[in-house]
């Protein structure tokens, strides 16, 4: 082959290899999601893509959106003077009178007389739809907490306000609570009182221990002094790290300056206004707020499964998953203050939790104090929630720091393993017979009068100085452990100490128990399963539907319990899983699961709410072995609590 013939030959290859690309260009703009069209300087259709006819078909050859009132003085820059349109959001209603949102960019591609544009529209309806409920889910938060009586605020670890409401407001002197955002107690208060408010502040921080009914006067904005409890607490990301604080404040000066009212204050009003208050907040958002927060992280979820990881659009979309995740986290850290939160048992190693929590323990007593530990080496598991019980561990271990003068003194904390025998329940008719561990907790403190030992775990009860407790410490404590099916023994004597002993029955380990977290994750796809998904609000249930139906999954769904029975009794053969909200219209949602095991034994439910109380049964959810869901969940759990629900095996 001589010289001329190669080159022809590659002059061939050429013009084959750019044929190819104007045909991979040509499928790119048939194909694209985005509407591409090509405009005159007159503002005249030249060539449009699918996607363009689909979105703007509206608009004939001779018109194009160009002309339109909102994006006509962008265009007119272009054309006279080359500023490139970038980013533009535009708005238009579609055929269908439904409004879309577009990013709209626009640039020469050629430089004469006869210079034509590019014009090229992304859609970005979806994304400013799950921003405007974002939004909306912020407001709902704001108003809320306005219609509290109750100051409530929010500080970062700064200790600068971050939202408060038209109570707090008023206390502050501010006409509109975000003049407050950004600024701290020095702003509003006495040097004095701000520096308070800053240290108890820095400690909740440090020590992740809420500050709880304290009693202080302060000089509010109008200058007169009032009598006020406050209760501070830690927010805690889902990472587990502390981003600020949450205060609730109550004017209690008319109280205060009664004597009459003084002997019930302490009793009465620290705690238990001081959950009603709080009771308030999180009853009133929590069922609402958290379904609001489920289809916003559902629909986020499914968004980004869309686009790619390296986009402005995906990083907009994991910035309001991230939000969402930490109202999340708010609306818990809420319900857990004000207990309306079901216990998470789990199976533990008691000896294990007290090493993770002595350095806490150590802290809340003062260095004054002696902790010392004696733990029972190969003692039993238990089945407990590791928070509650380590919250009665520290409640005890208070009241006996509080018993010992202020010099200070020792005590002790032992487990040991523990048989119940007929000659013990005896003496303790309330012991059960079985295998128990018991914590013991003691001191060398001033000791508990005979006479008044046997109140000391009633509710506001308390020996402490007004001021020093709300006598509430102990009745929580016993509560807790009664809820763990065991007890509480105390033993004193005046002047030698006190000695509490914790009984919780020993748990017997199976094969299938969980010891850790090394379970597989399980496959979230599944093979055609029918699944019938019961929820009253419609954006979760579109939400969960669609992720359901797109992770190969078929869905019949209902917002009702009537609706949901309907479908049931016909379609009952194929379906093989129930997904149903608590708290429904027409039917608690726990006496339909119940009536659907009734005909069906071996139906499989799951069970899923955004706020359990005694109202909602929790008791009988655990009795009966459902699996539950907590709202707001991720689109990952949901579909991996579907997964692990249908893989389990039928009962029997």
């Amino acid at each position: 082959m001589n010289e001329h013939d190669r080159t022809k030959q590659q002059n061939v290859k050429q013009d084959t290899l750019q044929l190819d690309q104007h045909e991979l260009i040509g499928i790119l703009l048939e194909r694209t999601r985005d509407a591409v069209a090509i405009i005159n300087k007159h503002g005249k259709l030249l060539w449009g893509n699918p996607t363009w006819y689909g979105w703007f078909d509206k608009f004939d050859s001779h018109v194009t959106i160009v002309d339109t009132k909102d994006l006509k003085p962008a265009w007119i820059a272009l054309i006279e003077n080359g500023v490139e349109i970038q980013n533009y959001e535009f708005r238009i209603k579609n055929s269908n009178a439904v409004d879309l949102v577009f990013e709209i960019n626009a640039f020469p591609i050629s430089g004469n007389d006869n210079t034509i544009f590019c014009l090229i529209a992304h859609n970005i309806s979806r994304f400013k739809n799950v921003e405007q409920q974002l939004a909306e889910e912020r407001d709902l938060l704001q108003s809320l907490m306005n219609s509290i009586p109750d100051k409530i605020y929010f500080k970062d670890i700064q200790s600068r306000f971050t939202r408060i409401n038209k109570a707090q407001a008023e206390i502050l002197g501010v006409n509109d609570p975000n003049d407050a955002v950004g600024k701290n107690d020095f702003n509003y208060f006495t040097p004095k009182h701000a520096r308070a408010a800053y240290h108890d502040e820095q400690q909740i921080i440090s020590s992740r221990e809420p500050v709880t009914d304290k009693i202080e006067k302060i000089r509010i904005a109008d200058g007169r002094y009032r009598w006020v409890s406050t209760t501070k607490v830690p927010l805690v990301d889902t990472s587990g790290n502390v981003n600020g604080i949450v205060g609730i404040t109550r004017d209690v000066t008319e109280r205060v300056n009664s004597e009459n009212e003084r002997a019930k204050l302490e009793a009465q009003l620290l705690q238990s206004q001081k959950m009603e208050a709080i009771g308030k907040l999180a009853g009133g958002i929590a069922h609402d707020f958290n379904n609001l927060l489920t289809a916003i992280l559902g629909n986020t979820d499914l968004l980004m499964a869309e686009v790619p990881r390296n986009s402005q659009m995906f990083d907009d979309l994991d910035e309001i998953k991230r939000a969402s995740e930490r109202a999340a986290s708010l609306t818990s850290q809420l319900l857990a203050f004000s207990r309306q939160q079901p216990l998470e048992r789990k199976i533990v190693d008691i000896n294990e939790l007290i090493e993770n929590i002595e350095r806490l323990l150590q802290r809340l007593i003062g260095e004054n104090i002696k902790l010392t530990t004696h733990l029972q080496r190969d003692i039993e598991h238990i089945l407990i929630d590791s928070g509650q019980i380590s919250q009665v561990l520290m409640n005890l271990v208070v009241n006996s720091r509080d018993a010992l003068p202020e010099a200070g003194g020792e005590i002790r904390v032992r487990t040991s393993s523990f048989t119940v025998t007929p000659a013990y329940q005896k003496r303790f008719p309330y012991a059960q017979k079985g295998d128990f561990i018991c914590i013991t907790v003691s001191d060398s403190g001033r000791g508990i009068a005979r006479r008044i030992i046997h109140r000391i775990f009633d509710p506001f009860y308390t020996t402490k100085p007004a001021g020093r407790g709300s006598g509430l410490g102990l009745s929580v404590a016993y509560g807790i452990i009664k809820q763990h099916d065991g007890w509480i023994n105390v033993r004193s004597t005046v002047g030698r100490g006190t000695v509490f002993k914790v009984y919780i029955p020993v748990h017997t380990i199976h094969d299938d128990d969980e010891l850790n977290s090394t379970t597989i994750k399980p496959h979230l796809s599944g093979n055609g399963e029918v699944i019938l998904f019961v929820e009253d609000d419609d954006r979760v249930r579109h939400c969960m539907a669609r992720a359901l139906i797109r992770h190969n999954y078929q869905v019949h769904t209902a917002s009702s319990v009537r609706d949901a029975m309907n479908i049931y009794e016909t379609a009952i053969p194929s379906i093989e899983l129930v997904i149903c909200d608590v708290v429904l219209p027409d039917k608690n949602g726990i006496q339909f699961a119940e009536d659907l095991e009734a005909r069906q034994p071996d139906v499989k439910i799951i069970l899923n709410s955004g706020y359990i109380d005694e109202k909602s049964q929790w008791r009988r959810i655990e009795e009966k072995g459902w699996n539950f869901i907590q709202k707001p969940y991720s689109l990952q759990d949901f579909l991996a609590m579907v997964r692990t629900t249908i893989e389990q095996p039928q009962a029997g």
